[in-house]
């Protein structure tokens, strides 16, 4: 996804294309779409590139963002943006550190967990 007219800046596009390229890197066919909403709030799935199967939907609704994933049994917040990503991937099942490079405070350059978002493909 490059629209930044789909309502999301280009620095949080640019941490879910990382985020999606550590995927792929994994081995996992992730791919991401996205849009907004009628209210004019953005939304971003990562979904199985064979399957369609959504693994986690992203929103900013207002100056909230949110995930939703089957796994968490419900929504993680935040009102901040790289908080509420390392929340939901310390979360994620079956952890495995792969390091995702990123620019200034998103992901501070730490060791994330993007590879364990493979396991989503078979949580139900």
């Amino acid at each position: 996804m490059t629209a930044r007219q789909r309502g999301w800046s280009n620095r949080e596009l640019m941490y879910f294309n990382r985020a999606a390229s550590a995927l792929r890197k994994s081995g996992v066919a992730i791919e991401i779409d996205g849009g907004v909403t009628d209210e004019g709030d953005p939304w971003l799935v990562f979904y199985e590139f064979y399957s369609g199967e959504v693994l986690a939907h992203f929103a900013r609704i207002g100056n909230e963002y949110i995930v939703y994933a089957s796994f968490l049994r419900g929504t993680l917040k935040s009102h901040g943006f790289a908080d509420l990503v390392a929340r939901f991937i310390d979360l994620c099942p079956g952890r495995r550190v792969v390091r995702v490079e990123s620019s200034a405070n998103l992901g501070r350059g730490a060791a994330r967990n993007a590879a364990s978002l493979a396991s989503l493909l078979h949580m139900r």
